[in-house]
């Protein structure tokens, strides 16, 4: 498999380059199905992430406010790891908001 230069990665995704979108995919999608996965996550869930956390990328380099100061591995790992943990916060509220709720039926 050909790998890219971080530089390559992002001007590919700035582009919609289909080998590069299907060379992120390949690369890093499985790092985050693993994240999620052994958070309480389905692969459901992971595609989700991955799929807002490159479009907060994408947003980014379209926007020019990307500027990289890790690899674009750390970079997209961070962003999807974040989302997850916005999800897994939102996910307690509700339950939490759930049992509060059943207190008062017993």
């Amino acid at each position: 498999m050909i790998h890219y230069s971080d530089e390559a990665i992002v001007e590919g995704l700035r582009l919609r380059s289909d080998y590069i979108i299907k060379f992120v995919y390949k690369e890093f999608f499985p790092i985050i199905k693993f994240l999620v996965n052994e958070n309480g996550g389905t692969d459901e869930d992971a595609e989700d992430i991955f799929q807002d956390g490159i479009i907060i990328v994408y947003d980014k380099i379209s926007s020019n406010q990307l500027i990289l100061t890790s690899s674009f591995k750390t970079y997209l790992y961070s962003v999807c790891r974040n989302l997850w943990l916005q999800k897994l916060n939102k996910r307690k509220a509700i339950f939490d908001k759930l049992s509060d709720v059943e207190e008062y039926l017993n």
